[in-house]
Order: structure tokens, then C-alpha cells, then sequence
């Protein structure tokens, strides 16, 4: 059974993950920031290699949006996994990186390819893609993952409690049908982060929806579970997020 150290292993991912049937093959080691510092390269070096690990998979992120709980952002989305994945190739460990649909924005419509060029100037999409590029020049060897919204799965953060939070709050959700999002069930992303453990070092884009507007998944998803949503549709500005990746065998998100 190969060692694999994981980070934010108490995210909506990370405890997915960890649970897994798919990942039954992997004893997955968390990391504990408040053992191991993340601003200490010689404590982290010290606690990969006595975990006698085979890959590192690093989840960690702060994605809230709130200017209070993003002091410490930059740190944690950018230079941390910048440092690990320098860590990792000197030890000869896999390195796995979770990225983000919002490394692209509104401004670069989709649907996204692997050779599409990242464009986030601010926030979160400019931390993971300045991330990506650090990455790259301490660790050619390294994998990333380019992932969009998870639908369900144990967090605040899903589509689908951000709904039930529309649906508390107004009594009904706005659903934009002219919004494309990138975003998978959670089951199917931890299928796809178990793969990558044997993928060839590249940027990988994981996505489900080939065809569905925001407004439309939010009403597929109230039949097929029997949510008792109020969905609105809303026309706003169109924005096509969708993720392409040939490489990348992923059942649709409503199979027919």
C-alpha cells in the first residue's frame, strides 16, 4: 500500500477522499498545520521524508472570498505549494497540485483546452494559476489538476449547499442559463485524483459538463434528487466555463 501525504484533508475533497472506496489502495498521511508549519521549508522537508511517502497530493487552499480570512492567502494557495513541489522533486516524490477553473475568467470565454491561456488578474483564479506557473519552474515532473465546482460532497463550499443556502435565505435560487460551469459529482473527482497518481507530469482538466447551463443542472439535479428548490432562471452576461480535456475519460454529468 503506497504512502500518499495529503493536505486540507478536512476540506470537502480532502474527507472525501480519505473515505474513499476508490482510494482503498492508498494510505493517505494528513498534514497537520498546526504540527507541521507551512512556513518552516526545513519542518516540512523533515516531515515528507519521514513519511517515506511515494506522492504528495496538496488540496490546501483558502477559497473564501472574505478580505479577513484571506490574509494569509497568498502564502497558502501560492508560495506553500510552490515550496512542496521543490521538496518533492528533490526526493524524487509524485506531486500532484488541485488547481482551479478560475485560473480563466470571463474575459476568456470557453470552452477551456489545455492550451487555453490563464487570465485571473485578482483573488483565488490569480493565486492558483501564479501557483501553476511557480510550480512549473521548481518541478517539471509535477501534475496539476485543473478542477470546476463540486456539486455534492460534505462542505459548505458545493453547488448544491449553495442552493439550499439560496433556497434559506430567499426562498428560491437564481440560475443563470447563460453561465456553462465547470463542475463534477464529488465521487467522480476523487476517481479522477486517484488516476492521476500514474498520470505523465501536464495540466489535466477535470470537468463532467459538456452541455448544461447553470439554471439547467440546478433542475435536473431538483428531479433526479427531489430537492425541494424554487429555481428561477436568471439571463445575465454569457460566460462559458467549461473545461475540455480529450485525455481525460470522465462519464457525462446526465448520461442519457
Amino acid at each position: 500500500m503506497k504512502n500518499i501525504i495529503i493536505t486540507g484533508s478536512n476540506g470537502t475533497i480532502g474527507k472525501s477522499l480519505i473515505t474513499s472506496e476508490k482510494a482503498k489502495d492508498f494510505h493517505f498521511i494528513p498534514w497537520n498545520r498546526n504540527e507541521v508549519s507551512v512556513q518552516d521549508v526545513h519542518s516540512m522537508e523533515k516531515f515528507i521524508l519521514s513519511c517515506k511517502a511515494s506522492a504528495l497530493v496538496h488540496l490546501a487552499a483558502i477559497t473564501s472570498f472574505d478580505p479577513e480570512l484571506r490574509t494569509n492567502s497568498w502564502h497558502v494557495n501560492t508560495e506553500w505549494p510552490a515550496e512542496l513541489a521543490q521538496i518533492c522533486r528533490i526526493y524524487k516524490i509524485s506531486f500532484v497540485f488541485i488547481s482551479s477553473a478560475m485560473v480563466f475568467t470571463r474575459n476568456n470565454q470557453g470552452p477551456y483546452t489545455p492550451e487555453s491561456f490563464p487570465d485571473a488578474e485578482y483573488g483565488y483564479g490569480y493565486e492558483k494559476r501564479k501557483a501553476e506557473e511557480m510550480i512549473w519552474l521548481r518541478n517539471k515532473d509535477a501534475v496539476i489538476l485543473r478542477l470546476g465546482w463540486q456539486i455534492d460532497g460534505n462542505g459548505d463550499n458545493t453547488m448544491t449547499a449553495h442552493a439550499d443556502r439560496e433556497m434559506i435565505l430567499k426562498n428560491y435560487i437564481e440560475a443563470e442559463s447563460t453561465w456553462y460551469p465547470s463542475c463534477s459529482f464529488i465521487s467522480d473527482t476523487i476517481n479522477q485524483i486517484c488516476r492521476s497518481l500514474n498520470y505523465n507530469p501536464g495540466t489535466y482538466l477535470i470537468n463532467q459538463n459538456q452541455y448544461y447551463s447553470y439554471f439547467e443542472i440546478l433542475c435536473k439535479l431538483k428531479a433526479l434528487s427531489f430537492q425541494l428548490w424554487n429555481v428561477h432562471e436568471k439571463v445575465d452576461v454569457y460566460y462559458d466555463q467549461r473545461m475540455m480535456d480529450t485525455r481525460i475519460h470522465i462519464h457525462p454529468l446526465f448520461p442519457e
